[in-house]
């Protein structure tokens, strides 16, 4: 089980900052959205961050890509074999700002809810496309960031929504990464589409609200997506706070690796919270 709290962030202090440790050399005055388009498979790293949103799932991993002896190719199979074997089990834990557990998720639940955001994404033929996470630590980033990866869908997390004042961090995110869609908490979709109406950088973007729990029906409409090892899984953000922000290209295959030599290093085992 992972435990998500409020932490790092100096200027925004809930935001979940993700554990940035390579950077892909970038070519000058091209951004990852337009390398994507013309290369989408030449551009891969290797990373040794661990980020928790997928550590939960892969702490059975052993190998790359393997779970006892299991072996998996994308971290889609992997929640799905989660879900069938251990559907009961606690996956996620959202802690309050006083340490308390504010609302917690399992194996099942968390793919329902993967499910019926992806079958609202594929409702916009977001395959492939590039999908802002513009939310504060919450389980609506978990499911959300999930819903991208059962669509196909490329996730790229950024900034949560504070106000209607410009942002620039994201708006170079959302124009490097060529993103055309944007989730949010359906509480702070009406600041993202006014913000997308003003922003030029943001202008045509597709703005969804999601909350938790999402209506469980919407996940009958779910389409397996046609993903492999090399398939994008998300696309990872340096802050911007001394310079615009720089991104790396993740696939499933770079997380599953990376995430169960995190595993065999520490030791870690199913209990480790």
């Amino acid at each position: 089980m992972v435990v998500v709290g409020p932490h790092v962030c100096p200027e925004y202090p809930s935001y979940h900052t993700p554990c940035l440790s390579s950077l892909a050399p970038a070519a000058h005055n091209v951004s990852i959205g337009a390398r994507l388009a013309t290369q989408p498979d030449s551009v891969r790293v290797k990373v040794a961050g661990l980020r928790d949103l997928t550590w939960s799932i892969t702490h059975g991993a052993r190998g790359q890509g393997a779970m006892g002896d299991t072996e998996f190719s994308t971290l889609v199979q992997l929640l799905q074999h989660r879900a069938h074997h251990q559907p009961d089990r606690c996956a996620y834990t959202v802690l309050a700002e006083n340490g308390s557990a504010e609302v917690s998720v399992t194996y099942r639940q968390l793919e329902r809810q993967a499910q019926a955001i992806a079958a609202r994404l594929q409702g916009l033929n977001a395959a492939g496309e590039r999908v802002l996470l513009l939310y504060t630590t919450s389980m609506e980033y978990i499911t959300s960031f999930f819903g991208c990866l059962y669509a196909g869908a490329v996730a790229v997390p950024a900034y949560p929504l504070r106000s209607l004042r410009p942002h620039p961090r994201n708006q170079a995110i959302a124009q490097d990464a060529q993103a055309t869609v944007a989730l949010t908490k359906t509480s702070t979709l009406p600041v993202l589409q006014q913000r997308v109406e003003r922003v030029p950088e943001m202008k045509g973007l597709r703005c969804l609200g999601t909350s938790y729990p999402e209506p469980d029906e919407d996940a009958d409409r779910w389409q397996p997506p046609t993903i492999r090892a090399d398939t994008i899984a998300y696309l990872q953000y340096t802050s911007g706070s001394t310079a615009s922000p720089k991104g790396v290209v993740l696939s499933h295959q770079n997380l599953l690796h990376n995430l169960a030599q995190i595993r065999e290093a520490f030791r870690l085992g199913e209990e480790e919270v």
